[in-house]
């Protein structure tokens, strides 16, 4: 299943979760969750994951999420958007396709 892997360097995932839900709302095929993690190579401390059978509704919860993080300021605290990310955590043997936002 298609999949987008938001790294954010937060250390409380807890600040993201209104947002979490606004998008799982207006996207209900969208499944979405937030996973605190530690000593990632990047900094990362949260990573959201959003999958979807259709990319495109994928693609609008990805840009709704991102739209809905820089209205409380914390777009800054993106580190990357992963397209099709097999796994949520980096492996340095195989890192995911992705963008730096």
């Amino acid at each position: 299943m298609p999949r987008r892997v938001i790294r954010l360097k937060l250390s409380d995932e807890t600040k993201t979760a209104q947002q979490l839900e606004t998008v799982s709302s207006e996207y209900p095929d969208v499944s979405a969750g937030s996973y605190p993690v530690m000593q990632q190579p990047d900094g990362a401390g949260v990573l959201i994951s959003l999958e979807c059978k259709d990319k495109r509704h994928l693609e609008c919860a990805t840009a709704r999420f991102l739209e809905l993080i820089e209205g409380v300021g914390l777009v800054d605290c993106v580190v990357t958007v992963e397209n099709d990310a097999q796994s949520i955590l980096h492996d340095a043997d195989e890192p995911a396709e992705q963008r730096t936002v």
